[in-house]
């Protein structure tokens, strides 16, 4: 699902060349993992990311790692 989100992101990205962005997602598919690639890939264009907790769904190391790399960027992060 990852590469998936990721792509679809980036094409909106592509498409609308002067707007930012806000991703909301949650815990449950690693979104935070495609949208820490995504802030990567397009520095500047993502405002905040917000990631829904879902009852009964552990953070994995590599959705971990994905808020550092998001936070690193300086972009604003609600997990």
């Amino acid at each position: 699902h990852k590469t998936h989100k990721a792509r679809s992101i980036e094409a909106l990205i592509e498409f609308y060349p002067g707007i930012r962005f806000a991703l909301i997602g949650d815990n449950t598919q690693a979104d935070a993992v495609a949208y820490a690639e995504v802030v990567e890939k397009h520095p500047g264009r993502i405002a905040a990311v917000f990631i829904r907790q879902a009852p009964g769904a552990d953070l994995s190391q590599e959705e971990l790692a994905a808020f550092a790399a998001i936070e690193a960027a300086g972009v604003k992060l609600w997990p």
